[in-house]
């Protein structure tokens, strides 16, 4: 990520073992509910980006 006032870039990492556990099982209801709920935030994702920038693709991880 890239500081857009000093210029300067910052990392970050997470450690995601358990999250999807903690999340499916703990949170919400179901693990089907949790993905229910992660896949209609991809859409809601890709829709903001579209309406940012109409003439925006979605990029595979190849290019």
């Amino acid at each position: 990520m890239l500081d857009k006032e000093s210029g300067n870039a910052h990392s970050f990492q997470v450690d995601l073992r358990g999250l999807v556990d903690l999340l499916s099982h703990h949170l919400y209801s179901s693990p089907r509910v949790y993905l229910r709920e992660l896949l209609q935030n991809a859409v809601d994702a890709v829709t903001a980006r579209q309406r940012m920038d109409p003439r925006s693709l979605l990029c595979t991880a190849s290019g």
